[in-house]
C-alpha cells in the first residue's frame, strides 16, 4: 500500500505542477 500511495501522491503532485506551469505560461 505504501508504494501505491506514494505513486498516487507523486502523480497528483505532477498534475498540479503541470496545471500551474500552464497557467503561468498563459499569463
Amino acid at each position: 500500500y505504501g508504494k501505491v500511495r506514494r505513486a498516487k501522491l507523486y502523480y497528483l503532485r505532477a498534475l498540479h505542477g503541470k496545471a500551474a506551469r500552464i497557467k503561468e505560461i498563459r499569463r
